[in-house]
């Protein structure tokens, strides 16, 4: 897992044996909810491609809001049921910004971005997850293919 990286929060969060909640976030919340979600939550996920347009200033609000608690950041695409529509070299270029302000990003599995992702957060030791989605449920998927998309994520160098 992360354990190479134990300075960095999320993958202390993401290395623990007890079950942890990461709170997806897709609007500007209140500061009760916000108080809410540091009291009971082990990190927060800001679903940028949700809180568009955005900028550095407007990330670090954000992050700033969840105090010490990790972040990971996410910009999902319509084709992953998310709201992020921009090309490739825009989605780079927004997970770049957003690196001085994450602990960990997670990038589809198979967006065009992931090799450039991947690079980015290495660069600044940030936790990378990919996602990968079957909304026909899991049970769908075979064993085979399971172990295809494990592969093709440790071949990307995700965490």
């Amino acid at each position: 897992m992360a354990e190479f990286l134990p300075d960095n929060p999320l993958a202390r969060i993401l290395d623990a044996p007890e079950f942890t909640a990461i709170v997806p976030v897709g609007a500007r919340l209140s500061s009760e909810l916000v108080d809410e979600i540091c009291a009971n939550a082990g990190a927060v996920e800001l679903r940028i491609d949700q809180m568009q347009p955005c900028s550095d200033a407007f990330i670090e609000r954000e992050r700033l809001r969840f105090g010490s608690m990790p972040v990971l950041a996410t910009i999902r695409s319509k084709e992953e049921a998310g709201n992020w529509v921009g090309s490739v070299d825009e989605k780079l270029d927004l997970f770049r910004q957003m690196l001085p302000y994450v602990d960990g990003i997670d990038v589809e599995l198979h967006s065009a971005a992931l090799t450039g992702t991947v690079e980015l957060a290495k660069e600044r030791d940030r936790i990378v997850i990919a996602s990968s989605h079957h909304f026909d449920g899991t049970t769908a998927l075979t064993f085979s293919q399971l172990e295809y998309r494990y592969h093709m994520a440790m071949e990307a160098g995700v965490d």
